[in-house]
């Protein structure tokens, strides 16, 4: 299947959804599942497909592309954090 079929077809998933820390989650598990198991060039071509899905629903809701966005940079930084943290309490 083409990556921009596969894009469109999430990024409908998530309209439908209606529901901005599911996806927020759900595109985060992506990723993390990728940066564990893939080479560099494949991380970066999954970075990619999520931003086309962001983009695309963009194009038909900025408000809640907008909010998924920052839900998904709220989890990476509470992620980030408690790796931090954990750190330092060793």
């Amino acid at each position: 299947m083409e990556v921009n079929s596969l894009a469109q077809i999430y990024a409908a998933k998530y309209l439908a959804l209606e529901n901005v820390v599911k996806v927020a989650e759900d595109l985060f598990h992506i990723m993390e599942i990728s940066i564990k198991s893939d080479s560099l060039a494949k991380q970066e071509s999954t970075k990619d497909f999520l931003v086309k899905v962001i983009e695309l629903i963009d194009e038909v809701d900025t408000d809640y592309a907008d909010k998924i966005a920052k839900s998904y940079l709220d989890k990476t930084l509470n992620q980030y954090l408690n790796v931090v943290v954990k750190k330092d309490k060793k």
